[in-house]
């Protein structure tokens, strides 16, 4: 697959450095001074929105290291474990975090996640497709983020109350721009969303009741998964699902796609 002009990668260093030229291309001296008040603005108000994000930030990454380990056995009041770095596809990027609620078990698929976890690939439950009224509903969630910046912590005080009310949730991370493009990411979220499903009974989860949720980038790069799954997607832009292969054409119950801020 050829790119048909050479790929340059973007950072918020050479966006910085665009500024002098932007405003040097607006003809008129009130213009120009018009556009450096417009750039400003946008500048301190992404400053600002990074300072006030601080606690919360705190906050998720406390509770991310706080939770016990589900494959150590660890427990503790609040019921939610969490199993880490849960592996669903080769890439570096490519793990999810895993948030059980109190009473959902690994006991049936407790070697599978742990080879997931070491690193060796998934193969858990396997995939019946009929729904288990005793096993919990599962959430898969891929973040938002400009495709360029995400870590699954962000999401923990999310997932961890998802975990509280029922729900395994899923926290997935995937190579992230420069380092991959679009149809690189989508590719990734396509193997999360098989892993999940074919591993969600080994979690205690129901694999006929799983919801698949993007956030921003991560709602677009979830929805070009799902159409690369029921083949809408054509070869040249990334490769169909194969129709030979019908775990790779298998899809959520549901997908819900939030907007960005």
């Amino acid at each position: 697959r050829a790119h048909a002009t050479p790929r340059r990668e973007m950072s918020f260093l050479e966006g910085i450095k665009a500024i002098p030229g932007d405003i040097g291309s607006v003809p008129t001296g009130r213009g120009k001074l018009k556009r450096a008040a417009e750039i400003g603005k946008v500048l301190v108000d992404e400053a600002l929105g990074v300072v006030r994000a601080i606690p919360y930030g705190v906050r998720a990454l406390r509770l991310h290291r706080s939770l016990p380990d589900a494959v150590a056995g660890a427990r503790d009041a609040r019921g939610v474990r969490i199993v880490r770095d849960v592996r669903y596809a080769s890439a570096p990027r490519a793990v999810m975090d895993v948030y059980l609620p109190d009473g959902a078990s690994l006991a049936n698929g407790a070697g599978a996640i742990a080879d997931a976890v070491g690193g060796r690939g998934g193969g858990g439950g396997g995939g019946g497709g009929d729904s288990d009224s005793s096993a919990f509903p599962v959430a898969l969630f891929v973040h938002g983020g400009v495709w360029a910046v995400g870590e699954k912590w962000h999401f923990a005080p999310m997932a961890s109350r998802l975990a509280e009310e029922g729900v395994i949730a899923c926290v997935a991370t995937y190579t992230l721009f420069p380092r991959a493009e679009a149809d690189q990411m989508w590719r990734e979220v396509s193997d999360a969303v098989g892993f999940t499903l074919e591993n969600a009974r080994g979690f205690g989860g129901d694999d006929a009741r799983v919801s698949l949720i993007g956030h921003s980038a991560g709602a677009h790069v979830c929805s070009m998964a799902l159409l690369h799954r029921c083949g809408v997607v054509s070869d040249d832009v990334g490769g169909g699902a194969s129709a030979d292969d019908p775990a790779a054409r298998r899809m959520p119950k549901q997908f819900l796609g939030l907007c960005g801020v």
